[in-house]
């Protein structure tokens, strides 16, 4: 992810494929569902910078 980037808007990465993530470390919010249906997602890390974030489940959607 580029380091311009701030947001990370809701559903912005439904159902894709991605396995890892490397946010930006400017990475100041990740919007609800952004990772909703990513099966094959295995590993990311959370960046310092981070300053808005819902629940972990609404973001990967877990909640079962």
């Amino acid at each position: 992810m580029l380091d311009s980037v701030e947001r990370v808007e809701a559903y912005a990465f439904y159902n894709n494929p991605v396995e890892t993530i490397v946010f930006s470390k400017n990475l100041k919010s990740i919007g609800e569902y952004a990772f909703y249906g990513c099966e094959a997602l295995l590993d990311f890390v959370l960046p310092e910078s981070l300053e808005e974030i819902p629940s972990l489940d609404s973001i990967l959607n877990l909640a079962k």
